[in-house]
């Protein structure tokens, strides 16, 4: 017999349609699958349809039982032995498909593993489900229906009514309620209860399937931080060797500046330029130095006027600006001084603006900003570089700043972003993005106004 616990509420459009049933499968000790750390998946995504449909083809071939797979948005992924009845017409009607819609899905829910709810559908067939359980999630059911017990008696009226209300060809719909099968209950609860064990064993294999995904994905993760951290490990001892080696023509190069500038009546731009020279060559220097770790008195922090930098290396990039054809604006909200390495936050702005000249088409604007702004009851210093270029697609956030990423294919190392991320990182700050693809960027630089750097931190 049945074992039947929790009954569910008789539907009150339908009085006469049995309760629904929640039954264990007797005989069976079923454990509940828990992984928190899978989350919900599609069914189809973690599950080899195919083998599944094949297994229920050879059952029904055994027991003539009709038995499907469906997901829990109510989508057959595999059936076997649907009857006439229903692919014919209870599923070609719009409000008889409702009718198995919520068999498919609503009536299914809250029946625990290794139970099966059976009831009586509102197209007046029986139906059993058992749910599929992937670790927490109740991601579908197996289900057996469309039948008749062998010892109830058939209401042919109510089915005459039914054609009649859904339209459907009395004499057509009547042919194809006579093929429906007519089991016994001994039958149909065996049936259930191997569904049941199939169930359990699909939600398994589901859960190792998703856990196996997820394995995969991080393994191939730590493999792409491994392959990144080499590839950092082989830059760090070139770009030492290189810095190495341009150390002794900076110094050459540099005391020849300080020659030039020595000599008598010399014209005022003349002077400018060995002046701008002689400061982006100590710049050289320092990341030089900063690449063979040789951290000098000249290399401390101190107080700077971020205004003054942005405009120092905007000199140095107007040639390029006016040859593309590019509009710059710049806008200072006041003055804005920081305690910063200097050549550092040169270093910054040099590569967004270099990313914004980049992104641009001729006739674009670039704009750069300084303002004072609070975050959390902080304040900071921000420096703000826009343009109104090709803008960034969003499948690209997440690895903009890793090393080694870049689009500009030839031309870019992947390097600059991940440079300037680790030097405002040092400086206690951080970055924000906004992009919308096709329209611009905006990169902001968020400096606190009182450093750990000032410290020496």
């Amino acid at each position: 017999m049945f074992s039947v616990s929790d009954p569910e509420s008789v539907n009150p459009q339908h009085p006469a349609r049995p309760a629904p049933e929640r039954i264990l499968a007797s005989g069976c000790k079923f454990v509940q699958l828990t992984s928190s750390d899978v989350e919900a998946p599609e069914l189809s995504d973690i599950l080899d349809v195919q083998l599944i449909r094949s297994l229920m083809t050879d059952f029904y071939a055994i027991s003539k039982i009709p038995m499907a797979l469906v997901d829990i948005h109510g989508k057959v992924l595999a059936g076997v032995g649907w009857q006439r009845i229903c692919t014919d017409f209870h599923r070609v009607n719009p409000e008889s498909c409702r009718n198995c819609f919520e068999s498919d899905t609503e009536l299914t829910a809250g029946v625990r593993p290794g139970e099966y709810r059976m009831y009586k559908c509102k197209n007046q067939m029986w139906d059993v489900a058992t749910p599929l359980v992937v670790g927490e999630h109740h991601l579908g059911n197996v289900f057996s229906g469309q039948f008749f017990f062998e010892d109830e008696e058939q209401d042919l009226k109510s089915f005459r009514d039914q054609a009649a209300k859904y339209g459907f060809n009395e004499q057509e719909y009547m042919a194809a309620l006579a093929e429906i099968p007519r089991l016994s209950r001994e039958t149909v609860q065996t049936s259930m209860a191997f569904m049941a064990k199939l169930a359990h064993i699909i939600s398994e294999m589901g859960l190792r399937n998703a856990q196996m995904a997820r394995w995969m994905e991080e393994r191939k993760k730590a493999e792409e931080a491994l392959i990144r951290s080499e590839k950092l490990a082989s830059v760090g001892r070139m770009a030492a060797t290189v810095a190495h080696e341009i150390n002794n023509p900076l110094e050459a190069v540099t005391n020849c500046i300080y020659l030039a500038k020595s000599i008598a009546g010399l014209p005022p731009h003349a002077q400018e330029h060995l002046e701008i020279a002689e400061r982006e060559l100590l710049r050289v220097a320092h990341i030089a130095r900063q690449t063979l770790g040789f951290y000098r008195e000249k290399s401390k922090p101190a107080v700077v006027d971020l205004g003054k930098l942005v405009h120092e290396v905007l000199g140095l990039y107007g040639p390029k600006l006016k040859q593309k054809g590019l509009r710059c604006e710049v806008r200072h909200e006041g003055d804005i001084h920081i305690v910063a390495v200097a050549g550092e936050i040169r270093q910054v702005i040099s590569n967004l603006l270099t990313n914004a000249i980049d992104a641009s088409s001729p006739k674009h604007r670039i704009r750069l900003r300084t303002s004072r702004v609070t975050l959390d009851g902080s304040s900071f210093s921000r420096l703000t570089v826009a343009d109104t270029g090709s803008g960034i697609p969003r499948r690209n956030y997440d690895q903009l700043f890793k090393p080694f990423f870049t689009t500009k294919e030839a031309v870019g190392t992947g390097l600059g972003l991940w440079v300037s991320t680790q030097i405002v990182k040092n400086h206690g700050g951080h970055f924000r993005l906004r992009s919308i693809e096709g329209k611009g960027s905006v990169f902001s630089v968020f400096l606190p106004q009182n450093s750990s750097l000032a410290s020496g931190g």
